[in-house]
Order: C-alpha cells, then structure tokens, then sequence
C-alpha cells in the first residue's frame, strides 16, 4: 500500500511541469501542500528534493 502511494508521489512530481501544477497534482492525491520554502527553491530543484525523499522512502521499505 505504502509503495503505492509513494508511485503516486513519484508521479506527480516527474509529471509537473510547473510549481503550480506540481501543487494540483499533489492535491489531487490528498498530499500535504507544499511549503513556502519548497516553493522558492525552484523546480529543478524542489523536483531533486522531493525525488531525493520519495527514493529514501523506497529504500527504507525494502
């Protein structure tokens, strides 16, 4: 269940073309919003950093 939901997350990051899309996606799976920080990173950036997280996610599942 839990690496389903991190799919989602995965998704919705790889899909999002924009920080407001990024922001739709992820309210449309029920996700927390994203921070004010998140949001000035840039979304390059912010896109590495929650992929980052997602992958340890994974990781610590298996």
């Amino acid at each position: 269940m839990q690496q389903a939901r991190l799919a989602q997350f995965r998704q919705a990051v790889e899909r999002s073309a924009t920080i407001a899309e990024l922001q739709n996606q992820l309210a449309a799976i029920q996700a927390p919003p994203l921070s004010a920080a998140d949001q000035r990173q840039g979304l390059p950036a912010l896109k590495a950093d929650l992929l980052s997280q997602i992958k340890a996610q994974e990781t610590s599942l298996l």
